[in-house]
């Protein structure tokens, strides 16, 4: 079998991308369990599970080692920490929504300038392409929940958030 070249440091930093792609899932997955259980938001948090959570794993991680196993990159996969935090108001679960988000893109951009410092070409179209036709819609839709859980922030409102959550996602269902 042909070998097709990726240099060590861009594949290094892919896998640090696929390793932050499967902790951006865990970190979500917690901020859905807190707003199911400490914020009493059933549909937000079935929603936000269903449509952000798990594109972390399914759609992000797995559409970037579907490419390397293309290009004939083996894959390691990092540890993924303990997730646990605690939240005081859903605000802050969006915001983290939305640091989740800029961790993600600051890292392509990252890996961006290093595939084109290593003369990794393909490397570099494919996470241009992937960061404009994926990661930037669901960068928007963090930033609309964020938004407007801040509207809603008092409690005796939260349920509204919960009712309307639906008409506030902007992101395909999986």
């Amino acid at each position: 079998m042909r070998m097709i070249a990726i240099s060590s440091e861009t594949l290094n930093a892919i896998q640090e991308l696929v390793r932050l792609c499967f902790e951006s899932n865990a970190k979500v997955d917690t901020i859905v369990n807190r707003m199911d259980v400490v914020f009493n938001m059933p549909k937000s948090s079935e929603i936000v599970h269903k449509r952000i959570a798990h594109v972390y794993s399914t759609v992000f991680a797995d559409f970037i080692t579907d490419f390397l196993a293309k290009r004939c990159a083996k894959v390691n996969y990092g540890n993924i920490p303990l997730q646990n935090k605690e939240y005081t108001c859903v605000v802050e679960c969006f915001s983290d929504l939305v640091q989740i988000q800029d961790d993600i893109e600051n890292k392509i951009y990252e890996i961006i300038d290093i595939a084109e410092d290593n003369n990794d070409t393909i490397v570099k179209i494919f996470l241009e392409n992937f960061l404009t036709d994926v990661v930037l819609v669901y960068s928007k839709q963090a930033v609309i929940l964020y938004e407007k859980a801040k509207q809603y922030k008092d409690s005796d409102i939260i349920a509204l958030l919960d009712n309307n959550i639906e008409s506030l996602i902007i992101v395909p269902a999986l």
